[in-house]
């Protein structure tokens, strides 16, 4: 918490932000083929110990406007929720 508030007082909070929010859109974009066919179990496994950070890179983007990069990533993530049996978690996540 004090590192988010020192960056926010030195006014470089909203550029971190969103190269937090577009590294992990982009981490979980690319877990998008072998979620869907090739790795399932391997690729859910490497979501999994970075969900925090993908939901709040996820309801960041949702909340500037970065359709582009949620649209990237939905794919993997609609997967991830199904795999997961969190198709409620990701249902308001398309809303």
């Amino acid at each position: 918490m004090f590192a988010a508030e020192e960056l926010h007082a030195a006014g470089e909070g909203p550029a971190v932000a969103m190269k937090h929010s577009r590294y992990y859109l982009d981490y979980l974009a690319a877990r998008g083929l072998r979620l869907g066919r090739q790795e399932p179990k391997v690729a859910s496994a490497e979501i999994q110990a970075e969900l925090d950070n993908i939901r709040l890179a996820w309801q960041w983007a949702a909340t500037q406007g970065c359709l582009e990069e949620l649209e990237q990533a939905s794919y993997s993530w609609w997967m991830f929720c199904i795999l997961q049996a969190m198709d409620t978690e990701a249902r308001p996540s398309f809303a």
